[in-house]
C-alpha cells in the first residue's frame, strides 16, 4: 500500500513477518518507534488505527515518513516525531502517562567489530549487536496500555532465537509488566538459509508480539 519508499530501508523478510500484525494488533493508538520509512505504522493507519505516531532518530527517515504519509493520504492520522534520543523520548512519554494500544519497536541495528568473528554474512570481524535492546523493550512496555500489544523485531543468529524470548522476559520484569506471547516467528526459510555455509552463521529477523496485562 505504500509508495515512495527509498531503496535500502525496506527489508522484505522483516515486512513479511510484521505486515499481518498491522491488521491483527494495530488498532486504536499506535506507536511505531525506529519507524524507518513508516511502513508498519502507515499499514496500521490504513487498517483503521485512530492515531499513529512515527518516532525516528534519523532526520532523513523522519522526512521520508512524512512524505509517505502524504503519498498514502494518511497525514491526518499520522504524527511524525524526530528525536535525537529515542530512549529518552520513550521515557518522557512514560513519565507523562502517555500510553498506546500497540507499540512496535524496530530497534536500529548496530554493527560492531568483533576480532574473533572470522566469517559470516556481514563479513569478517563485524556482526550485529544486541546492545540497547532490553532498555528499549523496557521503555516500550512502559508506554503500552493494559491489554495492549508490544511488537518487537530482532536480528539474531538462527540457532539463538531463545535470546529474543529472554530479552523480552527480562525487559518486562524491569518494567514491572506481565504479558503473554501471542506471536513469535522467524524470517528464515530454506532458501535464505543457503546464504550461509553453516546454520550457526545465518542471522535472521525474528518478530515477537506480547499482549500485556
Amino acid at each position: 500500500v505504500l509508495q515512495g519508499l527509498a531503496p535500502g530501508h525496506w527489508n522484505y523478510s522483516l515486512e513479511a513477518l510484521r505486515g499481518p500484525l498491522a491488521q491483527a494488533f494495530g488498532a486504536g493508538t499506535v506507536l511505531d518507534a525506529w519507524a524507518q520509512c513508516g511502513q508498519w505504522g502507515l499499514r496500521c493507519a490504513a487498517a483503521g488505527a485512530t492515531e499513529v505516531v512515527l518516532l525516528e532518530d534519523s532526520l532523513g527517515l523522519a522526512k521520508l515518513c512524512r512524505e509517505n504519509a502524504t503519498l498514502n493520504g494518511l497525514e491526518e492520522k499520522v504524527t511524525v516525531l524526530h528525536r535525537g534520543d529515542l530512549h529518552t523520548e520513550l521515557r518522557n512519554m512514560a513519565e507523562s502517562g502517555i500510553r498506546f494500544n500497540c507499540v512496535s519497536l524496530n530497534v536500529r541495528i548496530r554493527f560492531e567489530r568483533y576480532l574473533k568473528h572470522q566469517r559470516g554474512q556481514f563479513g569478517r570481524w563485524y556482526k550485529p549487536s544486541l546492545k540497547g535492546y532490553e532498555r528499549a523493550i523496557t521503555l516500550g512496555a512502559m508506554v503500552t496500555s493494559r491489554n495492549g500489544y508490544l511488537v518487537v523485531s530482532f536480528l539474531l543468529p538462527l540457532t539463538t532465537e531463545y535470546w529474543a524470548l529472554c530479552l523480552v522476559q527480562g525487559a518486562l520484569e524491569k518494567a514491572s509488566r506481565a504479558g503473554s506471547i501471542v506471536y513469535c516467528s522467524s524470517g528464515a526459510s530454506e532458501d535464505t538459509a543457503m546464504a550461509s555455509s553453516t546454520m550457526d552463521e545465518y542471522w535472521s529477523h525474528i518478530v515477537i508480539a506480547v499482549q500485556l496485562a
